[in-house]
């Protein structure tokens, strides 16, 4: 466990940072978007990692540290913007298991994996789900 914590504790600290520069921002949508695209921007460009943030690890690894520290940090992200009006009230820090878990699921075998940049390009595309509350078009 030493071994995984000494190679990924720069990208969980990427981890972490992108959560708390989220909180930091004044508008919270902003804050929400940044950061997804941060996480999926580091999922996107180490498979490593994104096979690791989609496993259970023992929780006395830094994993289990990071991991629980930034679900603190996402479920103040959401609350945030559901506060102020820009995320929808369905929507759940538990709802990211679809953004950790679609990648490393999604992957093409062989030499058809996407290259690091276009993966990262790609990556900032996947958290533009209808995430925002639009009104009705035609109400019941």
């Amino acid at each position: 466990m030493a071994l995984v914590e000494e190679l990924f504790a720069e990208k969980f600290q990427e981890w972490l940072t992108a959560g708390e520069q989220a909180l930091a921002m004044d508008d919270a949508w902003q804050g929400f978007c940044s950061y997804l695209e941060k996480f999926c921007e580091l999922q996107a460009r180490d498979r490593a990692f994104n096979d690791l943030a989609s496993m259970r690890l023992p929780t006395e690894a830094l994993t289990g540290q990071v991991r629980a520290r930034s679900y603190d940090l996402a479920c103040e992200i959401f609350a945030r913007a559901q506060e102020q009006g820009t995320l929808r009230d369905d929507a759940t820090p538990e709802d990211l298991a679809f953004l950790i878990w679609s990648p490393a699921s999604s992957r093409p075998p062989g030499p058809l994996r996407p290259t690091p940049g276009a993966a990262t390009s790609a990556s900032r595309s996947m958290p533009s789900a209808p995430t925002r509350p639009t009104p009705c078009p035609n109400p019941p």
